[in-house]
């Protein structure tokens, strides 16, 4: 068990590395007081068995077995990495325009994205990025009164963001 990293560290003899977030585990799969005990206790005087259970998809003290979690969420990642993609070839999305909309959807302005150091526009240019965003993600009825707000929804609607995966750039 590695103190600095919170995780179990398993290493092979040819020197690959699994390290288990023991943090993200608790947090996932541990209702009560008691199921993170038990995975503590495992964690500090057992580890290889810890690693073990995990590996396994064991559910020792869990609803539901491990490994059937972790499959699920990688089912919905691949699902929602699969429809982002689609929507970003769809739609014809570059990485500017995704960082735009990125933004938008966290509430920032236009004047705050153009200071950002890997947006190289300024706000005229984000205003015109913004038309061009809403002609294409909006059907021509629907296109007037569409402001900011609007538009990141939008865009998260058709899967061009994924609202669960919004960071912001670095400043």
């Amino acid at each position: 068990y590695n103190m600095d990293t919170a995780c179990v560290e398993l290493k092979y003899a040819d020197g690959m590395m699994i390290a288990i977030d023991t943090k993200a585990v608790e947090r996932e799969f541990c209702d009560n007081m008691y199921q993170r005990s038990e995975l503590d206790w495992l964690i500090y005087n057992k580890p290889l068995e810890y690693v073990q259970l995990v590996m396994d998809g064991r559910h020792l003290v869990f609803n539901e077995p491990f490994l059937e979690k972790v499959i699920s969420r990688f089912q919905k990642m691949v699902c929602t990495e699969s429809a982002q993609a689609d929507a970003m070839l769809q739609y014809d999305i570059d990485e500017y325009d995704e960082r735009f909309l990125r933004h938008l959807a966290l509430g920032y302005t236009k004047e705050m994205i153009s200071s950002l150091r890997q947006m190289p526009f300024g706000t005229k240019s984000l205003e015109k990025r913004q038309a061009d965003l809403i002609s294409r993600l909006f059907p021509p009825q629907e296109r007037n009164g569409v402001n900011a707000v609007r538009l990141a929804v939008r865009a998260i609607q058709l899967h061009i963001l994924d609202v669960d995966h919004l960071i912001a750039d670095e400043d």
